[in-house]
């Protein structure tokens, strides 16, 4: 009981860019606890440096799975056949790669899911499009959502935005 255990995390990105993030103490029992700050998905390492009688000793990783938040924001919500809307949004939660973030943008048409187009994200996290409605009959309204497409340096489990419904009328 009593000793310093280090934890130490990495974006769980491939690179394994360790830094310590929490210090804590052990019970007498030797069990200990940390509470980590806010982040995306990651590896985490504890590493207890031992004393003048003890060895060092340094865990395996644990792995935690943090999905990735997405906003997403149409505008206009109400068109006509023929009609573009704008899509925005961006990444929410810190690290994206420099060349930015794949997404797929789908909607679903007659009970299907189907995506219409592949958006990256700038170094910021902000992605912006368009999408046109074809000719069309009739009224109808088209749900939309933003999905993150699963990338070796994004540190984010797969995650998609909330639905945004579009109304296209004659």
């Amino acid at each position: 009981g009593g000793q310093t255990v280090r934890i130490l995390t990495a974006a769980d990105n491939g690179l394994e860019h360790f830094r310590q993030v929490a210090i804590t103490t052990t019970a007498t029992d030797g069990a200990w606890t940390a509470k980590l700050p806010p982040g995306p998905s990651r590896l985490i390492e504890a590493v207890y440096d031992g004393t003048s009688s003890t060895e060092p000793a340094t865990s395996s990783y644990a792995r935690v799975v943090v999905p990735a938040s997405v906003k997403l924001r149409i505008r206009p919500l109400h068109v006509r056949w023929g009609d573009t809307i704008r899509i925005t949004g961006r990444l929410r939660g810190g690290y994206v790669p420099p060349i930015g973030e794949a997404l797929s943008l789908s909607l679903n048409y007659n009970g299907r899911e189907i995506d219409v187009q592949h958006i990256r994200t700038g170094r910021n996290g902000k992605f912006r499009t368009t999408y046109t409605f074809l000719g069309g009959a009739g009224s109808a309204s088209y749900p939309f959502w933003v999905t993150t497409i699963p990338e070796s340096d994004f540190p984010w489990a797969v995650a998609r935005s909330r639905k945004v419904f579009v109304s296209v009328r004659p």
